[in-house]
């Protein structure tokens, strides 16, 4: 068993620097696509993307601080070598991320209903916004019940992953539509589905990451 594999001060602040530094990487993409996004997907195309962005963020928001909590539950069990307690932890975790899910994809889908009946937002007029931004629920969905799997990985300091995770998920959001545009002239629909495929994605690339750790480490739940 992988007991023994230390976790130091510099160690820890070397990944973290690493970290930082990836983040060069989607904001450089933002900065060099968006012009061009706003230019030919159109402000009211812009406007809806951007918005439906903004759902799929708020599960970062709506996590009740699931993340936090099991990062620090598990970075004590990690270093009072309690690897048989993690599984446990783990599983509390996504149980009530999968919950908290559900739940806001009921309201929020609802608010959504509301808000295409009413007709009184200009970005939510056809049944196709309406599926654009069914969609982005169901990414945010994928984003909030990834969060436990993350924050894991951030108890074993797995810094240089999770680095080159986020900063690939940050410049899919301006690659992806820039592809669907310049290259294939798709739709709105076809960048929020492609998006979602994206998430998916992750959700397993965290999943497997996890039970990477699991079998490294050989962390179960005790009888």
């Amino acid at each position: 068993m992988l007991t023994e594999k230390a976790y130091s001060s510099k160690k820890v602040f070397k990944k973290a620097v690493f970290n930082m530094a990836f983040q060069i990487v989607p904001i450089a993409f933002a900065l060099v696509l968006t012009p061009y996004l706003i230019n030919n997907m159109g402000k009211d195309a812009w406007a809806k993307y951007s918005l439906g962005i903004s759902l799929i963020f708020l599960a970062n928001y709506f996590s009740f601080g699931i993340g936090p909590t099991l990062n620090r539950r598990i970075s004590g069990l990690i270093g009072s070598h309690k690897f048989s307690i993690i599984t446990k932890e783990l599983k509390t975790g996504v149980a009530f991320s999968y919950g908290l899910a559900f739940l806001f994809f009921a309201i929020l889908q609802l608010a959504l209903i509301t808000a295409y009946q009413s007709r009184g937002f200009s970005v939510l007029q056809s049944v196709q916004d309406y599926g654009v931004f069914v969609v982005s629920l169901l990414s945010f969905v994928l984003v909030l019940i990834t969060i436990p799997y993350r924050s894991t990985l951030e108890s074993f300091s797995d810094f240089y992953f999770l680095g080159a995770i986020r900063a690939l998920s940050s410049s899919m959001l301006f690659i992806v539509p820039f592809v669907a545009t310049y290259f294939l002239k798709a739709s709105l629909m076809f960048i929020a589905g492609a998006l979602l495929l994206f998430y998916v994605l992750v959700y397993f690339g965290y999943f497997l990451r996890v039970r990477g750790k699991q079998n490294a480490f050989e962390f179960t739940i005790d009888p």
